[in-house]
């Protein structure tokens, strides 16, 4: 009996994912996070330490069938700066991390006791992000600050945590704002489109509809924190909530 082409390629797909998630994503994420650890004791290398973790998320796209498209690659800085990313997956690390290989993340403390991978994100300079302590949380950006001024670039969520609901932003903290005047650096938002497609919230194995998917990334204009002081941070905060919301639905719009 003839089998469809439509369910051989979902067999496939499906063979592709869970082979990619339970064995070779695993591996290759534990021998990179091996790699970055003894690195990091031995050399230290900042140029290494980034090549390592491209190596990482390049074989993760490879791995899933993802491309990512990049937009407005001209409002990339090449000095130290905080990207504000609309957060809907994990694979918007990948995403992200992907373009900007020398970029730092700012991400849950939870993951840090992940034996191994723990300690390559601390070795990296992954800032540990302990949600519901805002204390804690200020303490880290503080501390963070003179790399930031030294020329460091930082990703962080302003929602907070990956959003589930429409394509509409949820509020955002005040955390990334104060940090980011304080350091006197540049913001540069960036919107996400598709990688919930990839990797929806709440499911632990990734790509399991396509063979292969698009990505996009939009970096807006950098906006300046100069001149700016904490009192600035609502209007600056009530700002780029706007330019992400306008350029979300602009993309919604643009992909029916």
């Amino acid at each position: 009996m003839d089998v469809e082409p439509a369910k051989i390629e979902r067999v496939l797909i499906y063979l592709r994912s869970w082979l990619g998630a339970m064995v070779l994503f695993p591996l290759a994420t534990g021998f990179l996070s091996a790699l970055m650890v003894l690195h990091s004791l031995l050399w230290g290398n900042r140029r290494v330490s980034d090549w390592i973790i491209h190596q990482w998320v390049s074989f993760t796209c490879w791995l899933f069938g993802v491309q990512i498209v990049v937009e407005g690659a001209a409002n990339i800085p090449t000095q130290g700066c905080v990207y504000l990313f609309s957060h809907r997956s994990f694979f918007d690390i990948f995403a992200l991390q992907f373009a900007v290989p020398r970029l730092r993340f700012g991400s849950k403390i939870e993951l840090f006791s992940i034996p191994v991978f723990g300690v390559a994100m601390k070795r990296a300079g992954v800032l540990p992000i302990a949600r519901q302590r805002m204390t804690e949380v200020i303490r880290v950006y503080e501390e963070a600050q003179p790399r930031l001024r030294a020329g460091d670039q930082f990703a962080l969520a302003p929602e907070g945590k990956r959003n589930t609901t429409s394509h509409r932003l949820l509020d955002f903290k005040m955390g990334p704002f104060m940090f980011t005047i304080g350091a006197k650096a540049l913001l540069v938002p960036v919107v996400i489109w598709g990688a919930d497609e990839v990797w929806p919230k709440g499911t632990f194995i990734p790509q399991q509809k396509r063979w292969r998917s698009k990505i996009i990334l939009r970096f807006l204009s950098p906006i300046p924190t100069a001149g700016k002081s904490q009192s600035d941070k609502e209007t600056l905060q009530e700002q780029v909530f706007k330019l992400m919301d306008d350029s979300l639905r602009e993309m919604e719009v643009r992909q029916r």
